[in-house]
């Protein structure tokens, strides 16, 4: 008999008794203290590594974390663990600022649109000829394209995702500012007849953008066909010189072109 009541104890589980001591909650003290505001911003965190009493820095070390992930493993191949234990914070951290993989995706891209078209807020005194304004910003687009290699994977793979994503991210925005930068540069040398006049801004920014990339989303066939790294600065360089030359030859008005020679 004892046997089985042992038996049948063990199937049974735990007693009432037992239960109630394992579920209890420990006794909190709820008065104030003078390190109150300390605790309340240590239990507002939702994990470690979180930057207390800054959610903005903590929101920004996930996403640099996830930038760096999703560049290398696209969106299929990235894994939220390895993300969460990059930015120092664990997985919940993690889902209280973004939701979830696809929502942090999005936050991703509309970040790399960001840091890839900040570059371009202020392109040059308009006090310069417009010649010489479209040459400094020929110049600074290329560099935004240097400093940018590591984010221009995250554009592919949103490319190839069918821009999925782009609709809730601001990117057009951010697109536009440069597109209109463009356009009055543009206006500015047709008006005094030194810029083809049939000449779009909207065309010549997807023409600029795409000399530009080709160079760091191929790199390694480049390299491997040309067998000289392209990625080295003396290459980097002659690529830029070799892009302004070509785009200032097309854009500019024939005749000032000839009278430029």
């Amino acid at each position: 008999m004892s046997t089985k009541k042992t038996v049948a104890s063990r199937v049974a589980g735990p007693s009432r008794a037992s239960i109630s001591q394992l579920t209890r909650k420990p006794r909190v003290n709820v008065r104030p203290s003078k390190s109150s505001a300390t605790t309340k911003s240590m239990k507002a965190s939702p994990a470690r590594g979180v930057v207390y009493g800054d959610p903005d820095r903590t929101r920004q070390l996930i996403l640099d974390a996830a930038m760096s992930e999703f560049s290398e493993h696209g969106f299929g191949g990235a894994r939220t663990d390895r993300i969460a234990a990059n930015a120092q914070v664990n997985k919940q951290a993690l889902y209280y600022h973004f939701g979830n993989k696809n929502d942090l995706f999005t936050a991703v891209l509309d970040d790399a649109y960001r840091r890839f078209y900040e570059g371009y807020a202020h392109v040059g005194p308009t006090g310069l000829p417009p010649e010489e304004q479209f040459r400094a910003l020929l110049n600074n687009i290329f560099d935004v394209h240097v400093a940018s290699r590591k984010i221009l994977p995250i554009f592919l793979e949103e490319n190839r995702m069918q821009g999925h994503h782009l609709p809730n991210t601001r990117a057009r925005d951010f697109a536009g500012e440069l597109i209109r930068t463009i356009e009055g540069i543009l206006d500015a040398g047709k008006e005094q007849g030194r810029f083809r006049p049939e000449l779009q801004a909207q065309h010549l920014w997807i023409s600029i953008l795409a000399l530009c990339v080709f160079n760091f989303t191929h790199a390694y066939t480049l390299t491997n066909i040309l067998d000289w790294d392209i990625s080295k600065p003396q290459k980097l360089a002659e690529r830029k010189a070799h892009i302004i030359h070509l785009v200032m030859a097309a854009i500019a008005q024939p005749d000032a072109a000839a009278a430029a020679l």
